[in-house]
């Protein structure tokens, strides 16, 4: 087993990896686990000061270094075009350590929904705006075509696609009311 992320390579005598992009690997099999859906999490209390995504201008924003572009892609969904200043910004090196700083109340980050499902759903942090950016990107797995028969493959395989379906169910508990309470912003606003 080897982590790495998107910047290490694929390997010719792995077995098979789970990657996160457009399932575009010459010479592989990419089977799609599940979407990267990217919603901003914070505390509960942090999420208390936050209104409107403008409203970030007094939070300290969190950010992956290699990730940078995913508060673009939000800002985008929320209908910013110009960026915003935050109070703070503190760059970390990978996703997890950043979710830790969200959950001890640094600031808000905008996160890839797999990595805080559980937190969300425990309530330790919440999406302070209904608003969700769903990119071209999701999970895959993906393989040489010569393993496809490989028993130890199709065990994992079966396995994988069957968590999967489980996360793509708990998407729907997080971003369907996400996707409500947007709606329902926007019909109030119709009417006044």
């Amino acid at each position: 087993m080897a982590t790495g992320g998107e910047r290490l390579p694929l390997r010719d005598d792995w077995t098979c990896s789970v990657r996160r992009g457009v399932g575009d690997w010459p010479g592989y099999v990419a089977e799609e686990l599940f979407p990267v859906p990217l919603v901003p999490v914070c505390t509960p209390a942090l999420a208390k000061g936050l209104r409107n995504p403008r409203d970030l201008s007094k939070a300290t924003l969190i950010v992956v270094a290699h990730l940078r572009a995913q508060w673009t892609w939000w800002f985008g969904a929320a209908g910013l075009t110009a960026a915003i200043q935050p109070a703070g910004e503190v760059v970390f090196e990978s996703s997890p350590m950043a979710i830790k700083a969200v959950l001890d109340g640094v600031g808000v980050a905008v996160a890839q929904l797999p990595y805080v499902s559980d937190a969300l759903a425990a309530g330790r942090l919440v999406s302070p705006f209904p608003i969700v950016s769903s990119r071209y990107e999701s999970w895959y797995l993906v393989y040489r075509p010569a393993r496809k028969e490989d028993p130890a493959l199709l065990a994992f395989r079966d396995w994988l696609l069957s968590e999967a379906q489980m996360q793509r169910r708990d998407y729907e508990k997080v971003v369907s009311p996400v996707s409500l309470a947007r709606r329902m912003k926007l019909r109030s606003r119709k009417r006044g």
